[in-house]
C-alpha cells in the first residue's frame, strides 16, 4: 500500500508534502520533459499518417499484399480494447444508417497502450515495410 511519507518509486522516507526522494524526483523530471517532447510529435503523426493511408487507393493496397503469406487486408482494420468505467462510454446509434460512433474516456497511457497493442496484433508492420519498400505501384495500380 503507498503512503504518503515515502518515495513512490523506491519507498525511502520522505519529508512531508514530497513525492520522490532526491534521485528519483530528477528521474521523473526527465520522464516529463520526454513526454513533453514526443506527445505533439504523436498527435501530428498520427494524423499524418491516417491523412497518407487514405490517399491510397484500396487497390493499391491489394497489390501490395500480394506478394505477402495469406494476402492479409491492407490496410489492417485492428481491433481497439481498452477498458474503462462504465461512465466514460457512450454509443450513438442513431449517426448514421448502418454506423454508430463509440466515445471512450480513458487514461491517457492506458489509451495509448491499447493503440499500441492494437497494432501490434495486426499486419501493419509487414504493410509499412512494403509501403516503404514499393516500386512503380502507383503507375497501374
Amino acid at each position: 500500500m503507498y503512503r504518503d511519507d515515502v518515495c513512490a518509486v523506491c519507498g525511502e522516507s520522505l519529508p512531508p508534502d514530497h513525492l520522490y526522494c532526491r534521485e528519483h524526483a530528477a528521474v521523473v523530471d526527465e520522464l516529463l520533459h520526454d513526454i513533453g517532447e514526443r506527445l505533439p510529435r504523436l498527435a501530428d503523426d498520427l494524423r499524418a499518417v491516417a491523412d497518407l493511408v487514405a490517399k491510397i487507393h484500396p487497390e493499391t493496397w491489394d497489390y501490395l499484399s500480394e506478394d505477402h503469406p495469406d494476402e492479409p487486408l491492407w490496410p489492417p482494420r485492428p481491433e481497439l480494447v481498452t477498458t474503462t468505467d462504465g461512465a466514460d462510454l457512450d454509443v450513438d446509434v442513431d449517426s448514421e444508417p448502418g454506423r454508430v460512433t463509440v466515445s471512450v474516456r480513458n487514461d491517457l497511457a492506458a489509451l495509448l497502450g491499447d493503440l499500441a497493442a492494437a497494432l501490434a496484433r495486426t499486419t501493419v508492420a509487414d504493410m509499412a515495410a512494403a509501403a516503404r519498400d514499393v516500386e512503380g505501384a502507383g503507375a497501374t495500380h
